[in-house]
């Protein structure tokens, strides 16, 4: 994941977006580690009530936090 989000911010994107589900409090919990915080459906996606749907802002300045590889 820390590959993934350095990649994203060396192609100076403004955001990332992730859907994973209600039963996966693990990787919820990396996901909040990384600095992603919840938010609604977003793209094509409808509605799901299994599904949790976050998003991370990224910045030219951003350091990945390396606490957590998953």
């Amino acid at each position: 994941m820390t590959t993934l989000l350095h990649q994203a911010n060396a192609l100076s994107l403004k955001r990332i977006h992730l859907e994973t589900g209600v039963y996966q409090p693990e990787a919820i919990k990396l996901y909040q580690r990384l600095g992603f915080e919840l938010t609604s459906q977003f793209g094509r996606y409808e509605y799901d009530p299994l599904s949790v749907y976050m998003m991370k802002s990224l910045d030219s300045g951003h350091r990945v936090n390396h606490e957590q590889h998953a």
